[in-house]
């Protein structure tokens, strides 16, 4: 299934994107994107 395929991939990107971010800038960057996700998700909930 090529859409499942594709969303594990996806999936698996940003964990690595994750992981690549966390190591390059550390804990201090961690409050905002907690705080921009939680923007997005209310925002998406709205």
């Amino acid at each position: 299934m090529p859409a499942l395929s594709a969303a594990s991939a996806l999936v698996g990107a940003m964990v690595l994107l994750g992981v690549w971010s966390g190591r390059r800038w550390g804990r201090r960057r961690k409050r905002a994107l907690d705080a921009e996700a939680h923007s997005l998700r209310t925002h998406r909930d709205g």
